[in-house]
């Protein structure tokens, strides 16, 4: 009798702990990007810093679209012709820094977050 008493709580007590886990869907797992941008290249005057041509994904983004230089990009995105998602935001006045005349005039953005896009 206790053998069959174990047994009944035992199942109950993993049938229990089974219907407590929780699905995990995949597009939640996914980060939502403010904008999708093509890699340009590397500037001609402000150092190791590249060029993305910016387009709006999302009503909440706050940049203008447009080309940019992007600081913190990382390494793996400065490819020519590369499209990417970011997040990214206007640099604050500690941020900014002095390029030379070289070449046009591009405002910054500070990329936050970033990742290659689907194709």
């Amino acid at each position: 009798m206790k053998n069959i008493c174990f047994y009944v709580i035992l199942t109950l007590f993993s049938a229990t702990l089974s219907s407590c886990e929780k699905d995990i869907d995949n597009t939640e797992l996914k980060k939502s990007y403010q904008y999708e941008a093509i890699v340009k290249g590397k500037g001609l005057d402000c150092g190791d810093t590249y060029l993305v041509e910016m387009k709006k994904l999302t009503g909440e983004a706050t940049i203008a679209e447009g080309i940019y230089y992007a600081d913190n990009l990382p390494p793996n995105l400065k490819v020519a012709g590369l499209k990417i998602k970011l997040n990214s935001r206007n640099p604050t006045s500690e941020e900014l820094y002095a390029c030379t005349t070289m070449g046009p005039g591009y405002s910054h953005v500070v990329v936050i977050e970033s990742e290659k896009a689907d194709k």
